[in-house]
């Protein structure tokens, strides 16, 4: 069979880093299919560094002829398309293996929404115009066949043109797929309880390939020092939770009498969510230092997972927290608001903050530089994890999708 995976993303982004892991598994580990890489332009060249069976996408569809010529096109050149997100409007007829990564907290949390201004501010007014006048109706239609298999904390009175957007168009894509591939269970979970008819969906982890080789080596914490290093790898936000970061390092300069230096990597999604962090960055400017940096490849970003002393991770919700695994390849010390995802990727390997609590985050921090925790306990754990979340994992995960996909088991058989 042959296989289109959207890989229009980039690479070093969550959805993008999932999309391109995922096509690696595949061309690796999969020598019975063939899948075909749907690429912009300037990813070609990194696409053939995996396969050489590609679909280049000179840009995104802006109208309705230019769906309807693509989704012509995906079905004369596969048997199954797999979505890895939710921004590529196209119709095919083909099976469709719908990719689900957190949306669902935007649906049930709509104060984290971007507006509509954002909207058109990251996608351009074509685009955004193209999705209200052809995509949204579209799914609205359709999605009345499916109405009494969304959940009432889903399909509810919409607040905002965004908040119907995600509602809406989230739920056809959901609901029309023949299959759901999900980050984790717990987004499994989540979508089993918003769509109580999803059957065929199945959790793939994303794999550690430990690909820059820090798995073995002996990190110990230093400690005390003169200034300590704090990372954060998120972009910005409202789920990110900035806030409790920032007031952890507001405690630690002034109850503990630490010096620190923060280092934020990511960037902003939407002009209002960068608005919002900026203001709250201003309350703190004098505390302690901010390094707020965008890093344009993996290897740059190494360079920051090496110097640091604890990772830190406040946020509120996340589909299965990528960076952690990143980190926990590093062998940082790792200190983490307890939420079920982070407890998924991670389990007993990190500590965990109970609460949403700055002095309670802080205390977590202290305890693992003062303590040897992390030393006689979590370093070996760190290792075990990561080597138990490899490729043949994850291969056996998608695979299992597949053989419990009807109109697709046969591929793997």
């Amino acid at each position: 069979m042959k296989f289109i995976i959207d890989v229009t993303r980039q690479p070093n982004t969550g959805i993008g880093n999932y999309s391109w892991k995922l096509l690696k598994l595949l061309t690796e580990l999969d020598t019975k299919n063939k899948y075909l890489a749907l690429v912009l332009p300037h990813l070609e060249n990194f696409a053939r560094t995996f396969t050489n069976h590609i679909i280049v996408l000179n840009n995104m569809p802006d109208s309705f002829d230019q769906i309807e010529k693509l989704s012509k096109k995906f079905d004369s050149s596969a048997d199954v398309f797999i979505a890895t997100n939710f921004s590529l409007p196209v119709f095919p007829e083909i099976p469709i293996i719908q990719v689900v990564h957190d949306p669902i907290m935007y649906l049930r949390h709509p104060e984290w929404q971007p507006t509509i201004n954002d909207f058109y501010i990251r996608y351009g007014r074509k685009f955004v115009e193209l999705l209200l006048n052809y995509v949204l109706p579209l799914a609205k239609n359709n999605l009345k066949s499916y109405h009494n298999n969304v959940s009432s904390s889903i399909i509810r009175e919409t607040e905002t043109i965004v908040d119907e957007i995600y509602q809406t168009i989230f739920s056809y894509y959901i609901l029309r797929a023949s299959s759901i591939i999900t980050e984790s269970k717990y987004v499994k979970q989540e979508l089993k309880y918003a769509y109580p008819s999803l059957k065929h969906i199945q959790e793939v982890y994303l794999y550690i390939d430990s690909h820059l080789c820090y798995l073995n080596q002996d990190r110990k914490i230093i400690w005390p020092k003169d200034i300590l290093n704090l990372l954060y790898v998120a972009n910005i936000e409202p789920r990110k939770n900035h806030k409790l970061l920032f007031d952890t390092c507001y405690e630690l300069f002034h109850t503990y009498k630490i010096k620190l230096d923060l280092t934020l990597l990511g960037k902003e999604l939407y002009a209002s969510h960068l608005q919002e962090f900026n203001k709250l960055r201003s309350l703190y400017k004098d505390e302690f230092k901010i390094n707020r940096k965008f890093i344009k490849n993996r290897e740059e970003m190494a360079k920051y997972y090496k110097n640091t002393d604890v990772f830190v991770f406040p946020s509120l919700e996340e589909g299965f927290a990528h960076p952690l695994l990143e980190a926990m390849d590093f062998q940082l010390p790792i200190v983490a608001l307890k939420i079920a995802p982070t407890q998924e990727a991670c389990q007993d390997a990190i500590l965990y903050v109970d609460s949403n609590s700055a002095p309670e985050f802080a205390k977590k921090i202290i305890h693992m530089l003062e303590s040897d925790i992390y030393e006689i306990k979590l370093k070996r754990k760190l290792k075990n994890r990561v080597r138990y979340l490899n490729k043949e994992l994850s291969f056996h995960q998608f695979r299992k999708l597949i053989e419990n996909t009807p109109n697709l088991k046969h591929s793997f058989i």
